[in-house]
């Protein structure tokens, strides 16, 4: 996510060319293979308005047409609601449409396919190692990633939601703002999000660690963030502004693993998450492979079933005759095939 700085910070861009909203999209929210058009002969306009800081952000987005693809958070989690239009949206094996009003939880560094149509959109972001953090204070337990489910909160629970973005909108939008009061809201959201959207603390492990230090916290997010891209240790550690050794023996010290080791783990784990969607079963494992840099098709077929247990063609086969497929909207479901 581009363009936030420590003190509150606002855009509002508009555009009525497909292709600049793509490309606006693809870089400001990590899209990937995104198709935005106009429908009905109606003529097409984007908008996307924001304000915040580096940890908490208020998002606004309309888009009279159709727009459909993927894209990853990286480095922040998302409470995302329809206020108009239809969409729907899967995470790996996961899926269902949205309803207008009900918000859904988007974690961050998976690629979260999206099919919508007149499309009217609010979210509240919020930095990833902050929330975690503040989730393993409250449970008294070591911060770690935070899984949530996309099964939607109850009534009650949507309405107290709307309380606290109502809350958070008053202040980032306040240029009189506090700092006391930046920071009171900051953690309000947050407790806000973790009390009313049921969630566990995964326990922290080689492949999700506690980054404590900002140049590694910045080496991960931008691993995150380009794993579409051809990227070298030299690439990074400039990203991280270290050298490349010294970027080396920082893994190997924190985490036990390389840079390149942890890069082809985040696109491994991209890939199955595109096997398991029912908008990308369709897809060839060598396309798949390639979109996320693995060239050699034996080699990443052999990091795969190392990585997962199984090849690719069986996820994909797996999710291509999931049960819960045939119940998703008829945009969202895969091919028949074997």
């Amino acid at each position: 996510m581009g363009g936030f700085h420590d003190r509150p910070q606002r855009y509002d861009v508009a555009s009525s060319d497909p292709d600049t909203a793509r490309a606006f999209f693809e870089r400001d929210y990590n899209g990937r293979d995104c198709h935005f058009d106009a429908e009905d002969g109606e003529p097409f306009l984007a908008r996307s308005a924001g304000v915040g800081d580096d940890v908490l952000q208020l998002r606004s987005n309309a888009v009279r047409g159709t727009l459909r693809g993927s894209f990853v958070l990286p480095g922040m989690y998302a409470v995302v609601w329809l206020t108009a239009g239809s969409g729907t949206v899967a995470i790996g094996a996961e899926g269902l449409e949205a309803q207008i009003g009900q918000p859904l939880v988007l974690p961050p560094h998976r690629s979260i396919h999206f099919d919508a149509r007149h499309l009217r959109e609010s979210s509240i972001l919020i930095d990833a190692s902050y929330l975690e953090d503040r989730a393993g204070a409250l449970a008294n337990a070591a911060p770690g990633a935070l899984h949530f489910g996309l099964q939607p909160p109850g009534e009650a629970a949507r309405a107290a939601w709307a309380r606290a973005v109502l809350a958070a909108a008053r202040v980032l939008f306040d240029p009189e703002a506090t700092g006391a009061a930046m920071t009171d809201v900051k953690r309000s959201t947050a407790d806000a999000l973790l009390s009313l959207f049921p969630h566990t603390i995964a326990a922290d492990d080689e492949d999700a660690p506690v980054v404590r230090t900002s140049r590694a916290r910045r080496a991960v997010a931008f691993m995150h963030a380009n794993a579409h891209r051809p990227l070298t240790i030299e690439q990074i550690a400039v990203a991280c502004a270290l050298t490349p050794r010294g970027l080396q023996d920082a893994y190997r010290r924190l985490f036990g693993i390389t840079p390149l080791q942890h890069l082809r783990r985040i696109r491994l784990d991209r890939a199955r998450d595109d096997f398991q969607a029912p908008i990308g079963a369709d897809r060839t494992v060598h396309e798949v492979a390639r979109r996320w840099q693995m060239m050699h098709l034996g080699r990443f077929s052999g990091y795969y079933a190392d990585r997962f247990g199984e090849q690719p063609s069986d996820t994909i086969r797996r999710a291509r005759a999931a049960p819960l497929n045939a119940a998703w909207p008829r945009s969202m479901r895969c091919p028949a095939g074997p």
